[in-house]
């Protein structure tokens, strides 16, 4: 959910990078759980950034000439893939030639999870900022909006945007579906609470 014109981003600094993107809420660095596998082979440093690639700045002209999408489909075909699809693969062939947008153009719905808010390589005024005023809401992770039960601090600003499409009046109402994804919820949160309780002993 855009929040800032996206035109913006034509005047960003590419010089040098193929893409440009924000470092992932979860895995921020190739060296964190489910970021890159295997970043040590390939002679990278454990700080270096694992992007999420929910928005992405290209330039189309690198990319093209550096056959980025066919190196990618090439990571994800040959046995090498681990993870988390065309994210990783796009981690893999683009390093050293991704640079970083500013945070609040890829605001990630788990920056409001404990757990990972914690582990963000900005600084804490800046995650706060993030989390007050982003330029692109990103509804990561399996639950959306759509979702019954769903809670984010932005679901109103969706709420009021589909009041301007065909949808209007249109509310979620709870499926099994929707059951079963509170269950896992009520389950992560409770997990998340009992490893806090852990590391305070």
């Amino acid at each position: 959910m855009a929040r800032r014109c996206v035109g913006d981003l034509f005047f960003s600094d590419m010089t040098g990078f193929a893409a440009m993107a924000v470092p992932d809420v979860q895995s921020p660095f190739v060296s964190s759980p489910y970021g890159v596998p295997y970043w040590f082979e390939s002679a990278r440093a454990a700080g270096e950034f694992n992007f999420n690639a929910g928005v992405m700045l290209m330039d189309l002209v690198a990319w093209r000439k550096e056959r980025v999408t066919d190196e990618a489909l090439r990571y994800l075909t040959d046995g090498r893939h681990q993870f988390a699809q065309d994210q990783e693969a796009l981690n893999v062939v683009l390093a050293g030639r991704i640079g970083q947008l500013d945070p609040r153009w890829n605001q990630q719905a788990e920056l409001f999870w404990k757990q990972y808010e914690v582990m963000q390589p900005n600084a804490r005024a800046a995650v706060d900022n993030l989390k007050k005023d982003p330029w692109i809401v990103h509804f990561s992770n399996r639950e959306k909006p759509w979702h019954y039960g769903y809670q984010h601090p932005f679901l109103h600003e969706w709420f009021m945007h589909l009041e301007q499409t065909a949808f209007a009046g249109w509310r979620p109402t709870q499926s099994r579906k929707d059951k079963v994804l509170a269950i896992e919820r009520k389950a992560r949160d409770l997990a998340a609470r009992a490893a806090r309780r852990v590391r305070l002993f």
